[in-house]
């Protein structure tokens, strides 16, 4: 599952790829002004010759997981468009396992719209595009810091009325001992 609040994350990609300066971009420049902790594992991400190199960066992520003794909120493999040859790296059985051996959930951004590998199937959440991982990584962000605000504004309005109900209470006790001490 993925945690309430994704916050360290581990990009696989090409370190020169524009999908990668866009996933990036759309994360570091985010409105809400959330902090992520990014480590990338750069690999070729086309080519069926290329297969195990990027079977290999996912095994890396679990690695440095276990040497740091921090584990990831959710490994990211991004890869922007191009023809559609350039995508079969990911419909290879030994990147499909790897991804579905992650002990972290995996969140793909290959291809375009039309595209769906299987890589795609065995992760966590398949979004199109590189910059629409980061989108749904901020909106889930967001949806967690809305509940906590709503949560907030429910302690608050709950904590007035109880200071209201206290504050009558405390003047009928007032009445109370200012009559029975006229009385006495």
């Amino acid at each position: 599952e993925l945690p309430r609040v994704i916050q360290r994350l581990a990009v696989i990609s090409s370190r020169t790829a524009a999908g990668y300066e866009d996933f990036l971009h759309t994360i570091e420049n985010n409105p809400f002004h959330y902090s992520f902790t990014i480590d990338g594992f750069f690999t070729t991400v086309q080519g069926e010759n290329n297969v195990t190199e990027l079977a290999a960066a996912v095994e890396e992520v679990i690695s440095a997981a276990a040497r740091t003794g921090l584990d990831y909120d959710t490994v990211v493999i991004i890869r922007g468009g191009g023809a559609g040859t350039d995508l079969l790296i990911f419909d290879q059985f030994e990147i499909a396992a790897a991804v579905a051996a992650c002990p972290f959930p995996v969140l793909t951004g290959i291809g375009h719209q039309k595209n769906e590998t299987i890589t795609d199937l065995m992760s966590h959440t398949s979004l199109k595009t590189p910059t629409r991982v980061a989108e749904f990584i901020l909106q889930h962000n967001r949806s967690f810091e809305l509940e906590v605000l709503q949560i907030q504004q429910s302690v608050i309005i709950y904590s007035q009325q109880m200071l209201a109900v206290s504050r009558q209470e405390l003047m009928q006790l007032k009445s109370s001992l200012i009559q029975q001490s006229q009385a006495l």
